[in-house]
């Protein structure tokens, strides 16, 4: 919507302000789960709450996402292993990740520094700005301003103050399965 609002000639053209739906927190991703699954009538087990926690990060639309696809199968009867079901949204979300992958692609897209920040996350598991600048060799700003974008956009969590960590698991299988 963004790349439509901006061409020139679009009807959109400086009618709205762009705003960023920050991910959620937990309390607030198991409420939606919870909701989901009783509205739908569909029986989730703890393992299954905590598997779209951990594959979606708390990303709201990856959340949505995940929901919406394991409750089809449900309703249809269908039973696939938790692999097959990953390579299946990997693949779903292909679009999506290459074009928040790729600046070059959608305005929105993770710049050179965020894509080395990110990778450099994804080797540590968890790390503060200072960790990751050094491991980067970028400088504490720089690495401190990625670290807000990839925060930001869901793919990593801000534990505290100064720590982080991996936020969608389904993202950074993507990116460690495309990026070899």
């Amino acid at each position: 919507m963004k790349d439509y609002q901006q061409r020139v000639g679009s009807p959109l053209l400086n009618i709205a302000d762009v705003e960023w739906l920050g991910t959620l927190t937990e309390s607030d991703t198991r409420s939606l789960i919870v909701q989901r699954s009783q509205n739908e009538g569909v029986p989730l087990t703890e393992s299954g709450y905590n598997r779209i926690l951990d594959w979606a990060g708390y990303h709201p639309y990856l959340t949505q996402q995940l929901i919406n696809e394991i409750f089809d199968d449900y309703q249809m009867g269908k039973s696939r292993s938790t692999e097959s079901f990953m390579l299946h949204q990997q693949r779903k979300h292909d679009r999506d990740f290459s074009a928040w992958w790729d600046e070059d692609q959608r305005s929105y897209g993770f710049s050179q520094l965020e894509e080395t920040v990110y990778r450099t996350l994804v080797q540590q598991r968890e790390g503060t700005a200072e960790t990751l600048a050094e491991q980067a060799q970028f400088s504490f700003g720089q690495v401190a301003d990625a670290l807000e974008v990839l925060t930001g956009t869901g793919v990593i969590r801000q534990l505290d103050d100064e720590r982080y960590t991996m936020g969608s698991k389904l993202f950074e299988e993507w990116v460690v399965r495309e990026r070899r």
